[in-house]
């Protein structure tokens, strides 16, 4: 198995209560809110980032698969990495300390 790097970009749209009342009538008062994110990641397949992407995003943010919009995947070379923290993980890999 070979692990490349991707570059996951997509859009997170939420509901988001901002306030309830306390008396049992009215209406919560509500408002949609988009996240926009950028992800690298290490994984052997698009399918399979995807599927972590998912499960990542679905945790945290508490919505479902289909409110989670990705907008584009791409292979990326080591010297194009974003986040630090991959770099000096593939860096301690490439070294033999982990």
């Amino acid at each position: 198995m070979d692990i490349k790097i991707y570059r996951v970009i997509g859009e997170i749209h939420k509901v988001k209560i901002i306030r309830k009342h306390r008396k049992k009538e009215g209406i919560d008062t509500k408002r949609k809110i988009v996240y926009k994110f950028v992800r690298e990641m290490l994984g052997t397949s698009e399918k399979d980032v995807l599927e972590r992407i998912y499960s990542l995003f679905g945790s945290v943010y508490n919505v479902k698969r289909n409110r989670i919009k990705i907008l584009k995947i791409e292979e990326i070379k080591e010297e194009d990495i974003q986040d630090k923290n991959l770099k000096k993980f593939i860096e301690l890999v490439k070294n033999g300390e982990l």
